[in-house]
C-alpha cells in the first residue's frame, strides 16, 4: 500500500509528497448517498461504522427502508502535513473502508 491509494480514493485532493512526508493543503468533506434496491429475501440490520486515521474521519450508515437499501457515507479530512508513518496508517484506513464500501454495494444487482 502507498501514498497513491490516498490519490485514488479521493482524486480531487490537494497533496503533496516532499521528503516522504505527505502534505495535505485542502481536503474536502463530502457526503455520498447511494440508493439501492435489495434482492427479495435479503435481510439487512441497519448499520453503523465509523472509523478514523490521522487527519481524517469517515463514517457509513446502512439503512434498509421498504426494500431499499439506503447507504450515507460521510468522509472528512484535516488540511495538514502527514510524517510518513501517519501517511501509510492513512493510506491502509483508506483501502479498509473501500473494501467495505464495495462490500455493501455489491449486495444489489
Amino acid at each position: 500500500i502507498s501514498l497513491g491509494a490516498v490519490r485514488t480514493y479521493l482524486p480531487d485532493l490537494d497533496t503533496e509528497v516532499r521528503n516522504s512526508d505527505l502534505h495535505i493543503r485542502q481536503w474536502p468533506s463530502e457526503t455520498q448517498i447511494w440508493e439501492l434496491t435489495i434482492p427479495p429475501g435479503l435481510e439487512l440490520e441497519d448499520i453503523h461504522e465509523t472509523r478514523s486515521a490521522p487527519g481524517m474521519v469517515w463514517s457509513l450508515d446502512v439503512a434498509v427502508v421498504e426494500g431499499v437499501l439506503r447507504l450515507e457515507r460521510h468522509i472528512g479530512f484535516e488540511a495538514r502535513t502527514l510524517a510518513p508513518d501517519e501517511a501509510l496508517e492513512l493510506a491502509v484506513a483508506l483501502e479498509e473502508i473501500r473494501e467495505r464500501e464495495n462490500m455493501y454495494l455489491r449486495l444489489t444487482p
